[in-house]
């Protein structure tokens, strides 16, 4: 069998859809909001037009059936409705129009599943246990994301301030990449973890290029 292909999508400036307004189309549509996705079309005949939740400006609410239409200029589509018939319906409609849908009561019927998930300044994991298990799903997510927080997120934001300042240097890739696998195979994350400024600032003097020293206060800021 195999193995889900993982990937983080960017959703922003693009269209969604989400058929069924109930508990779990309401959880979808708050991932696609967290996501920056200010285009969603909502669809669920028994939905109150005036719900505070549905009422956002970035969703469209369309109080009636599902239309095979519907799905079209979408770059994504969420079947949620408790009805088998009209998420088989959603996703017979999506597989014709070549759009990724997933159905909530039918992974067999999806074209992706959404994995148990967390966000830290800097990091973003998913976690997939192949639909067998979204308990272990979620004490695997609770236990790596207090492990990423406590050990790598100092890391993870350094890494992001110092990654465009290198690059407008304008050296070789390979100097860059060299660069970024010496910061992230040294003590920085330890010395970071325990809040050593001095030992911090030592080992970015030792491994950044000498055009970005003025940089380091910048770069640790709020950091140690």
């Amino acid at each position: 069998m195999p193995v889900p292909y993982p990937i983080f999508l960017n959703l922003r400036q693009r269209a969604c859809l989400v058929v069924g307004a109930g508990t779990v189309g309401r959880r979808k549509i708050e991932g696609l909001l967290a996501a920056g996705v200010t285009d969603i079309l909502a669809i669920d005949p028994a939905m109150n037009p005036e719900d505070a939740f549905l009422a956002r400006p970035e969703i469209t609410l369309a109080a009636r059936p599902f239309m095979e239409t519907d799905v079209q200029g979408k770059s994504l589509v969420f079947a949620a409705t408790n009805d088998f018939a009209v998420n088989e319906a959603v996703a017979r409609a999506c597989t014709l129009a070549g759009i990724l849908c997933n159905v909530a009561t039918s992974p067999e019927l999806s074209d992706f599943l959404v994995p148990s998930r967390f966000s830290l300044e800097g990091i973003h994991a998913a976690i997939f246990t192949d639909g067998a298990s979204p308990a272990l799903s979620r004490r695997l997510r609770l236990e790596l994301e207090e492990y990423l927080a406590r050990n790598f997120s100092g890391l993870a934001v350094l890494m992001g301030r110092l990654r465009p300042l290198t690059l407008a240097l304008g050296r070789p890739s390979t100097e860059n990449a060299e660069l970024f696998r010496s910061i992230v195979d040294s003590d920085i994350c330890a010395a970071l973890r325990e809040r050593d400024a001095t030992r911090v600032e030592e080992l970015l003097h030792c491994l950044l290029p000498e055009a970005l020293h003025p940089r380091i206060t910048e770069l640790i800021h709020d950091l140690v």
